[in-house]
């Protein structure tokens, strides 16, 4: 195999995905798309660093222009959430029928649905980057898990809950098997500016979800400094089981899970395979349609809390 790879958005995240696929060896060349300069050339350096690098095709280009540089097997969009229906419109113009997204999806209910039925039309398998479903202690609880009623919670001391709370309530529905139901959210006031720039706004607080199995997750971001990693427990009539991402470590009653780390891939390390799963018919990735009602719930929940009110078309503040 020797695939054409168009990756939109080389930024911190965007270049981690950059880095695996210059290490995937049935990978030859990546057209990429980065209007800054600046993370442009990190990117390159970061790529470069990659020793499977060398003698592999790497381009930086113009969306507008991206026609002149395929065909492309798959796509990989880690851009902010503004503008993404944009970008996912040019890649699905272009024929590419493999898609990795980055969460959060978009910032409005009609986005979602314009994207939907665009990626329906055009028949395209568009995955979204929920990569705590490709951590092998979480796979292995799965399998004892799904189908049955879950009691999970998640503590982080640290904002974030506007651009990853979403993570969290994949990882319930991944866990469940189920669809989850309701989304309620309670955003610790005044909310503040993101690290992603001042068109965004991140917080603390707390919210709780249910699903069609009956279980439920509650989440809290604790309003503390320095931030520390989650703290996840997960229990039902299967045991329990509790993981410490800062530690790494697992402590549970569960058999499967013995001697089992908490260790969250690298974004650099899963990326090519995750597109080369969706190939084969084997992503544990959630499907674009899978995603987009808890992104529904998620925006709805985050719109009442921090504009009052929720519309169709009213775009959330958060990426």
């Amino acid at each position: 195999m020797n695939e054409s790879v168009l990756l939109i958005g080389a930024g911190n995240l965007g270049s981690r995905h950059l880095q695996s696929l210059a290490d995937a060896p049935w990978i030859n060349r990546v057209v990429v798309v980065e209007p800054s300069q600046v993370a442009a050339d990190v990117a390159r350096t970061r790529w470069q660093d990659v020793p499977n690098s060398h003698g592999k095709s790497l381009a930086f280009i113009t969306l507008d222009n991206a026609l002149r540089h395929g065909p492309f097997d798959s796509a990989v969009i880690a851009t902010p959430a503004p503008g993404r229906l944009d970008v996912l419109g040019a890649v699905l113009g272009l024929g590419i029928k493999r898609i990795l997204c980055e969460k959060v999806l978009f910032q409005s209910e009609a986005e979602l649905d314009e994207a939907l039925e665009m990626v329906i039309e055009a028949g395209a398998d568009v995955r979204v980057n929920h990569i705590y479903r490709y951590l092998d202690a979480l796979v292995q609880l799965s399998k004892v898990t799904v189908g049955q009623t879950l009691s999970m919670s998640v503590d982080i001391d640290g904002d974030g809950m506007g651009c990853n709370l979403i993570h969290y309530v994949d990882l319930f529905a991944y866990l469940s098997g189920a669809d989850v139901t309701a989304l309620s959210a309670e955003i610790d006031l005044p909310v503040h500016e993101s690290k992603r720039g001042g068109k965004f706004v991140e917080f603390t607080g707390n919210a709780v979800a249910t699903d069609e199995n009956g279980g439920q997750l509650r989440v809290t971001y604790h309003d503390k400094s320095p931030a520390s990693a989650p703290r996840i427990c997960v229990e039902g009539a299967f045991g329990r089981a509790i993981f410490d991402e800062a530690t790494g470590s697992v402590v549970c009653d569960i058999t499967a899970l013995r001697d089992l780390s908490f260790s969250v891939p690298r974004v650099s390390a899963l990326t090519a395979s995750i597109l080369m799963a969706q190939l084969d018919g084997r992503c544990l990735l959630p499907t674009l349609a899978q995603s987009a009602q808890m992104n529904r719930l998620m925006l709805r929940t985050f719109n009442q809390q921090l504009a009052g009110r929720h519309e169709r078309d009213l775009a959330c503040p958060i990426t």
